[in-house]
């Protein structure tokens, strides 16, 4: 459970606010509706973050999608070893940030219980002027995270490659 606003560290909550990681999780959800035509898994949506968050591993992600998420796993293990630690670290953050898009409206649940962006605009996510690399690069790459899952198999098969456990 995530501590109150008041006594979180400011740097932490800077960074990890839902309206930042909401936007992440937004770019995400709504490359792998596109991709898959279908909503993103909620076990999916949580590995978003330490793929995108960390420089290292967002530097090292591909592309584009033709590159097989499997090949990339097995190429990429060095910056995968932390993988598990940081998805656990981050959930809480996920979590939050995923509510405060569904009361937002942002983004809604389908019948299957798997995330759908909706037609509501998202004001203000890309228009700062001064938006730092990192942060442009966060957002660039967290739309490729969703389009690259959704082409990658289930859920299992995933987190199996990944060698994590859900």
């Amino acid at each position: 459970m995530l501590s109150p606003w008041a006594e979180r560290p400011q740097d932490v909550a800077n960074l990890l606010n839902p309206a930042f990681v909401g936007a992440i999780l937004y770019r995400a959800i709504a490359g792998f509706n596109e991709a898959a035509g279908a909503g993103m898994p909620f076990e999916q949506v949580v590995l978003v973050l330490p793929l995108v968050l960390h420089r290292r591993t967002r530097g090292r992600l591909p592309a584009g999608v033709a590159t097989v998420f499997a090949s990339w796993v097995q190429d990429n293990r060095d910056v995968l070893v932390e993988l598990a630690p940081r998805t656990e670290t981050l959930l809480p953050y996920a979590r939050e940030s995923l509510m405060f898009l569904l009361s937002h409206g942002m983004v809604s649940l389908d019948a299957a219980s798997r995330f759908r962006t909706t037609d509501k605009v998202m004001r203000g996510r890309t228009t700062y002027p001064d938006i730092g690399e990192q942060v442009h690069e966060c957002w660039l790459k967290s739309y490729f995270v969703g389009r690259w899952l959704a082409g990658a198999g289930t859920s299992a098969t995933i987190y199996t490659l990944l060698g994590i456990r859900p």
